[in-house]
């Protein structure tokens, strides 16, 4: 009787022990589903806050592209709020364009940057022609997906994040969809979001992955295999553009690439069942690449979320539970985070290059033993990857047993090590001959142990002319080197009096140098040498003369160059100095009247030009200056000096004035009228004005500061793929007035 009296209150504990469970041990799985869009991306963030707002658990996540971007922040433990803000500041249109900041590249790869300015990514080994796989290598896009992710280290399984996470990508040899499980996120990201033809395809585990919306855009079917109960699918791809909309070959390809998105996508919608919630935020009338206007998106998905709000409310659990889920959340990802400031104990290379490995890690700079943020490893991969030899240099973070450690994987174009270069120079006052230059490059590298190259250009149209190096570095670091050039020059001179063209002579000459230097880092040059120089200016078309030349002799060169553009820049500074001894031996007749030219002399002249740029928001300053002296025994020289043209004495032809020495200065003013007005912030147009003062002299006793020319200018510029392009009024004393025009020409 006693045992049977006692059931009752066992029964009655046992109810209590069951309602003091947790409500979730029986809640059903909630799986989120995110697609592919690019830019309209920040749709599914909206989404993410209404979830939040109504407190429903996410037990798993896999997204495609964009889609991955925004589940990995997610899975990883960040809020929606936490996720906008991460993505609004992320510049995710940096992500596609891997070119290298001018500012960034090695001293003496600036020269070739500023010459051979339309980017060709081209190359020949083993008697052919070699290009990349897609016209963007993913550098970029890496990186921005490092700055959202941040240090997290490998995972053995994407179920370590405080949400278990799948990003979806293609196999490009077998167009079947991969759920990639494990990893680095950062590259499973960057897999799933790699378009083909514009991204080059992310190889993982021997498989070449492209974008997950080839396969399957709206992962419903992985979130499901997973283990979710019920879906919630949001859906922001792209649909087929009508029949007008097709009116070229971009478009076409576009259709093409739109036709397997819509086919997957359809096939993976007939797996919603009538409990999961499917979200079409109308994102049609988008661009999938435009990063400018995330809010767009933004409200377009919390207006579709809304409409759902009724069926979503289905899925909210109590405050308390929800409390308890957003805590572990951030639990997983305060310990992330805490493992991400551990200090790195070695740094692993995987030299897939001709570099040799003390150079690549020197250049890195990594030290072990101390912690790495975010902002130092990005800031070591880039110096690499400026070095401007590599198709990617990429870095993850594993734990190991012995500890923290950072492998870096460097990659060297693989079109490469002999490369194409191509500049284009178009310049015109409207009211002379049109100066047009293309010039051509073909480098041969890697022909020392040390990365020696064969270089050798070729420029053809006003200018002709012919340049052949050697370069040699002679040690480990590439601190040490030998230079040898040869170049032939040929050259159509305007001979000017008062501005006005009287003749034009030809120049011809070779030279010769021969130079040790020194490179202390990546932004200047000290380099010191042998140098000879054989040539003749010639008139015979209009006065039947020659005067023929030859001068060998001595010379030191400093660089400095830390300037953001050669034309137009907004920062950075760029100082070159250089002394010219020569023996000089001089003969002829150029005017053909029978007085004849003979004289041998000593000379040394001394070249000194600066150009520096600085700026705050919108506006901008830029400081030019030059000078030339000559010490001769002559007072004069062959080797003279010229000024004139667009913020070069403004107003007068180019190169109008010339003598042995020169003063010039110049102060200019320009306004981004492209950021301002019209919210182009990767598209500067500038509007600016300069004041301008200089001239050239003969000899140093007739310098004289009452015989100054001031000068000024009005411009508007831009930056293109063909380089700057400029449209210039200029004015100066005397009367002189020009109009410039210029296209790829660095100024």
């Amino acid at each position: 009787m006693r045992y049977l009296r006692s059931i009752p209150v066992l029964s009655l504990c046992l109810l209590f022990a069951l309602l003091a469970q947790p409500a979730h041990a029986d809640r059903p799985k909630i799986g989120l589903a995110l697609s592919g869009g690019g830019a309209k991306g920040s749709a599914h963030i909206a989404v993410l806050e209404l979830i939040e707002a109504n407190n429903i658990p996410i037990d798993y996540v896999a997204g495609t592209s964009i889609g991955a971007y925004v589940g990995g922040l997610y899975a990883l433990g960040y809020s929606a709020p936490e996720i906008k803000q991460i993505m609004y500041s992320a510049e995710l249109e940096r992500g596609y364009s891997d070119a290298i900041d001018r500012a960034r590249l090695p001293f003496r790869e600036k020269r070739q940057y500023d010459k051979f300015n339309i980017r060709l990514d081209a190359g020949y080994r083993d008697g052919e022609f070699h290009l990349p796989s897609g016209v963007l290598y993913g550098q970029s896009m890496s990186a921005a997906y490092r700055r959202s992710v941040g240090n997290i280290p490998r995972f053995d399984s994407f179920d370590e994040l405080a949400i278990p996470f799948r990003a979806v990508a293609t196999d490009l040899a077998t167009s079947e969809a991969v759920a990639i499980s494990h990893g680095d996120l950062v590259q499973a990201m960057k897999a799933s979001a790699a378009v083909p033809g514009a991204l080059v395809p992310v190889e993982l585990e021997d498989r070449l992955l492209v974008d997950g919306g080839m396969s399957q855009n709206l992962p419903i079917s992985e979130v499901r295999r997973m283990g979710a109960d019920i879906v919630i699918a949001v859906d922001i791809s792209s649909l087929l553009l009508a029949q007008h909309e097709i009116d070229d070959a971009l478009a076409v390809l576009d259709q093409i690439l739109n036709f397997l998105t819509v086919k997957n996508l359809e096939a993976d919608k007939k797996l919603l069942g009538e409990r999961d919630i499917y979200i079409r935020p109308l994102v049609d009338d988008l661009s999938t690449g435009d990063f400018s206007d995330l809010d767009r998106p933004f409200a377009a998905g919390m207006t579709a979320a809304i409409q759902q709000r009724q069926a979503l409310r289905q899925l909210s659990v109590s405050e308390a539970e929800y409390e308890e889920y957003q805590r572990g959340k951030r639990q997983k990802l305060i310990e992330l985070k805490r493992r991400g400031n551990l200090p790195i104990a070695k740094v692993v290379l995987i030299n897939r290059s001709n570099f040799n490995d003390q150079y690549l890690l020197d250049t890195l700079g990594i030290e072990p033993g101390l912690p790495l943020s975010t902002a130092q490893l990005l800031r070591a991969v880039d110096r690499v990857y400026s070095l401007g030899k590599f198709e990617r240099v990429e870095a993850e973070i594993e734990d190991r047993t012995d500890g923290r450690a950072v492998i870096v994987e460097a990659v060297e174009k693989s079109w490469g090590p002999n490369y194409f270069d191509v500049g284009l120079g178009w310049e015109d006052d409207f009211t002379l001959d049109s100066v047009i230059n293309l010039d051509f490059a073909f480098t041969i590298g890697n022909i020392t142990e040390n990365n020696g190259e064969w270089r050798n250009e070729l420029g053809i149209g006003t200018d002709k002319t012919f340049r052949s190096e050697v370069y040699l570095p002679l040690d480990q670091n590439h601190n040490l080197y030998q230079a040898s050039v040869y170049e032939y020059q040929r050259t159509d001179r305007n001979y000017f009096i008062d501005n006005e063209r009287a003749f034009i002579f030809d120049q011809t000459s070779h030279s010769v140098e021969l130079g040790l230097g020194y490179i202390p880092g990546h932004v200047a040059s000290f380099e010191a040498g042998l140098s000879f120089e054989q040539g003749k200016i010639d008139n015979k078309i209009f006065l039947e003369g020659q005067i023929r030349y030859s001068s060998p002799g001595l010379y030191l060169k400093f660089g400095y160059d830390s300037l953001d553009r050669i034309s137009f820049p907004t920062r950075g500074n760029r100082l070159t100095l250089q002394i010219n001894a020569r023996d000089e031996d001089v003969s002829g007749d150029l005017f053909g009247d029978g007085e004849t030219i003979e004289e041998e002399y000593r000379s040394i002249q001394y070249l000194l030009d600066w150009k520096g740029a600085l700026s705050r928001g919108n506006h901008g300053i830029i400081g030019i200056a030059s000078m030339a002296y000559l010490d001769s025994e002559i007072d004069e020289s062959i080797h003279f000096v010229e000024l004139g043209g667009f913020l070069n004495l403004s107003g007068y032809h180019r190169n109008a004035l010339f003598g042995n020495n020169k003063v010039f200065a110049a102060l200019a003013y320009q306004y981004n009228l492209g950021s301002s007005l019209f919210g182009l912030n990767n598209f500067p147009i500038y509007a600016g004005a300069s004041l301008e003062a200089g001239n050239v002299w003969p000899a140093a006793e007739s310098i004289k500061a009452s015989d100054l020319i001031n000068a000024g200018s009005i411009y508007l510029s831009t930056d293109s793929k063909l380089g700057p392009i400029a449209l210039a009024y200029g004015a100066a004393e005397g009367g002189n007035r020009s109009i410039y025009f210029y296209l790829g020409k660095n100024l």
